[in-house]
């Protein structure tokens, strides 16, 4: 993912690094805004990105509340359990 007008990194080199991945299974996500202001959504991609490529189940605890939820997700889930404060804390 990408902001558009990110003010620290460049938009060339951003699309440079999603051309170098071969993988088949890739979409580039580009939002309006500068480096800080990537959307709330955005965000809760990326955990379920990285939850389900480093072998973890995830349904939809990265939603926030009041968003889609599948069948096997239906209490809500409490803040604490939504984002993990590093990308090892996923496997």
């Amino acid at each position: 993912m990408l902001q558009w007008d990110d003010e620290h990194i460049p938009r060339e080199s951003d699309l440079a690094l999603f051309d170098a991945f071969a993988s088949k299974e890739k979409t580039l996500h580009a939002n309006a805004g500068k480096h800080k202001e990537l959307p709330r959504f955005e965000a809760d991609s990326a955990v379920l990105f990285f939850a389900r490529h480093f072998g973890r189940a995830v349904t939809s605890a990265a939603r926030p509340s009041g968003y889609w939820r599948t069948a096997t997700s239906r209490a809500p889930i409490p803040p604490a359990a939504r984002f993990p404060e590093k990308l090892s804390d996923l496997a």
